[in-house]
């Protein structure tokens, strides 16, 4: 069997739960047709599933974006991808999907501490005169926490999740094994390029889990718009920029999200706000 051959030993425990979650939301045609029931059970591991969930109420993609959700944030980030894809994706999906960009669960502050003063090398109340223990926000990679440093300045903390660094080696490893597999076995779906996309995706993630290429790509930023005084940047906090927690000034705005919710400062000429944003991707675009 082709998957057998592909998928790593070391990755049959995330296997197993991949269909486990993918079985229990109402997909056990789709863990079968791909084969992974067969490969578990010739490597001695029993699917764990737990009880069938109340589905048939929900569409496909409602259960499809439950299934990424629970399945943490490589999948996330994977359904955040698919979501700009209305080429590949009918319009419900994209709707499920797009909630992927808001709807992330939060970590307790317990579990994110201790990789902190990891990081710090020091307890953070020795670094910051204040910090909210209370998420600002949270993404598939990191988790945003709003701090005060000593000098007074209002900072954010973009804290990398506890372990996602091996998880998500593993989910990736997994994605393109089963792009290799779609492009040979399943010969309607090759004009989309699965291995090509997969690799991309894979490039994009790991990127992604390294914070440090963020830190140096607001900096190349900030450096390329310092002489445009209507956009302000985030400055970083140094030294606290690596790969895993980003320190930067804290700016107050709204969201595109609270935008199209109708959450918008009164003060504020959309038309303006569009005209900036327009010229200020093509100015780093083109020059």
């Amino acid at each position: 069997m082709l998957l057998k051959a592909l998928v790593a030993a070391r990755d049959l425990g995330r296997l197993n739960e991949i269909a486990g979650v993918l079985i229990r939301h109402g997909f056990g045609d789709l863990v079968h047709r791909t084969g992974i029931v067969a490969l578990l059970e010739t490597t001695g591991r029993a699917l764990r599933i737990q009880s069938l969930q109340e589905v048939p109420h929900l569409s496909p993609a409602e259960r499809m974006r439950q299934v990424l959700e629970e399945l943490g944030p490589t999948f996330v980030k994977l359904g955040q991808v698919l979501a700009s894809r209305r080429d590949l994706l009918p319009p419900d999906w994209v709707v499920e999907f797009s909630k992927l960009h808001e709807d992330v669960g939060t970590l307790p502050w317990e579990e994110l501490a201790p990789q902190l003063e990891r990081t710090l090398g020091r307890p953070p109340a020795e670094v910051f005169a204040w910090l909210d223990e209370t998420a600002l926000a949270a993404g598939s990679i990191a988790q945003v926490h709003r701090a005060r440093m000593p000098d007074g300045r209002d900072v954010v903390l973009k804290i990398r999740r506890p372990g996602i660094s091996g998880e998500v080696s593993a989910d990736l490893r997994l994605l393109e094994r089963f792009a290799e597999v779609v492009e040979q076995e399943l010969p309607a779906l090759r004009r989309f390029h699965p291995r090509r996309v997969a690799r991309q995706f894979a490039r994009t993630m790991r990127a992604e889990l390294d914070l440090s290429l963020e830190a140096r790509h607001l900096g190349q930023i900030a450096e390329h718009l310092r002489d445009n005084d209507r956009v302000v940047i985030p400055e970083i906090v140094e030294p606290w920029a690596n790969e895993r927690l980003l320190v930067q000034t804290y700016v107050a705005g709204t969201s595109a999200a609270e935008w199209l919710r109708g959450e918008r400062p009164p003060d504020v000429d959309g038309t303006a706000l569009v005209r900036l944003g327009a010229d200020v991707v093509l100015d780093m675009v083109f020059v």
